[in-house]
């Protein structure tokens, strides 16, 4: 892959010129190397890709340049193009395999940088089925999902879909017989904290979370409510008050000035979808857009938020056009970052994939 050379062509010609551009790479067949700790199995290592991703108009693309190839790849496994799959969150286990979450089931998948699945992770366990729509390392090898928190008719039948923390941890590629044990449910501290109850006016809805284990703090990224100036709604409480399953939590507003604006590409207004901590540095925010059926997906804007800051600034405009976005992570490399972002395009209503974007040598 070509390496994006972020600074040089963000601000020339914006991100949207090369998220659609396909390397030739993605239509040869590809052997699946092992990475220490991750032994590939006899699949694995015969696997081919099922062929190139989404191609692209070069008439549209007036200021596409070779140099800024990003090419953005369909979620696949060993039988071909995922139609059922609806990733909802990300992090990264390695510099090149990512565990995502998604919204249809309550397992946990293992893919590549270029959108193949090497793993899905059957639970140890039944659980309760959760609408998944978030997840974050807690620590090493351990993990926090975050369930929808939310219900258009808050009815308390639907409480199932909204209240849920799960805690995984990964031996290799085989959750511990204690993952998913235990589930955590914080709806007394957010009914406490006035969010969402049965005559709440602004109901809660978590599109995401992020950890700082080494400051002890959780953050929780909601979708709505927003804030009464109309900027995105990032909470964060202590990390232990929430593994403690507190009934009062000391949940504080983060400061963002982030307010986002009409997808005029839909007539739609952007909403958050996910948050990343990088340790030492900030918060990553994911905006995206789409219409209310979800039959049509606009673009997807990357904000950074500094440590100590009380503003955020976008990073990325015109992300990946006519995909929504609705995860985002982040892993060190050298003094950059390499980030990875997982698009729901709702396959199975609108036959298009979902999709996988790595942007390299991130500088932030």
């Amino acid at each position: 892959m070509i390496k994006f050379q972020f600074r040089k062509y963000i601000f020339t010609f914006g991100l949207a010129t090369c998220c659609f551009c396909c390397s030739s790479a993605l239509a040869q067949t590809t052997v699946v190397e092992a990475e220490e700790g991750y032994p590939a199995t006899s699949a694995e290592a015969n696997f081919q890709d099922v062929g190139p991703g989404p191609s692209f108009n070069k008439d549209d693309l007036s200021n596409y340049d070779q140099d800024a190839d990003v090419p953005i790849y369909d979620m696949r496994g060993d039988d071909g193009v995922l139609m059922d799959f609806r990733p909802s969150g990300l992090t990264f286990l390695s510099p090149h395999r990512v565990l995502v979450c998604e919204e249809n089931d309550q397992q946990l998948h293992i893919f590549d940088t270029e959108g193949r699945r090497y793993r899905r992770l059957n639970n140890p366990r039944s659980i309760s089925q959760p609408r998944y729509t978030g997840i974050a390392n807690i620590e090493s090898n351990k993990y926090l999902t975050v369930g929808s928190h939310y219900h258009i008719n808050n009815n308390v039948r639907f409480v199932w879909a909204r209240s849920i923390l799960h805690n995984y941890e990964l031996r290799g590629e085989i959750f511990t017989d204690s993952s998913a044990d235990k589930n955590l449910d914080p709806e007394f501290a957010w009914r406490n904290f006035g969010h969402y109850g049965e005559n709440t006016k602004d109901p809660l809805k978590v599109e995401g979370i992020a950890c700082d284990k080494a400051h002890d703090v959780i953050y929780f990224a909601l979708s709505h409510p927003v804030n009464s100036d109309e900027s995105v709604r990032i909470l964060k409480a202590p990390l232990s008050q929430v593994m403690e399953q507190r009934k009062k939590i000391s949940f504080e507003n983060v400061a963002t000035n982030l307010v986002p604006g009409l997808d005029e590409s839909i007539n739609e207004l952007f909403v958050l979808t996910d948050i990343n901590y990088i340790p030492g540095k900030g918060l990553l925010i994911l905006i995206s857009s789409r219409t209310p059926d979800e039959r049509k997906a606009g673009t997807s804007q990357i904000w950074f938020l500094p440590e100590g800051a009380s503003s955020a600034r976008m990073i990325a405009d015109n992300v990946a056009p006519g995909n929504f976005a609705t995860g985002i992570a982040a892993i060190s490399n050298g003094s950059n970052y390499n980030i990875g972002i997982v698009f729901d395009n709702n396959p199975a209503q609108n036959d298009t994939p979902s999709r996988f974007l790595f942007l390299e040598d991130i500088d932030l």
